[in-house]
């Protein structure tokens, strides 16, 4: 149930994006996580099928590491740290 609703959320920020004219690439990217984990993931990956929270990249990036298994988007090098 809570996997739908954050579908029905993600909908709903990409529908308001369209209708205000803003480009969908501007949206921030969305990974999932789960309450005892500590990785983030892919919406479709094993590990959170059916049991995951979604939340932006930015917000998983401090506490949570990329799941090796699915290889979620990494985060940008902030600026000179290439």
């Amino acid at each position: 149930m809570r996997g739908a609703l954050a579908a029905i959320a993600g909908l709903a920020v990409l529908l308001g994006s369209y209708r205000a004219g803003k480009d969908t690439a501007e949206l921030p990217a969305m990974v999932w996580i789960t309450r005892t984990g500590r990785a983030y993931h892919r919406e479709d990956c094993r590990h959170v099928v059916g049991r995951g929270v979604r939340v932006t990249l930015a917000e998983a990036q401090g506490t949570y590491r990329p799941c090796r298994a699915c290889r979620p988007p990494a985060p940008a090098p902030a600026a000179g740290e290439e």
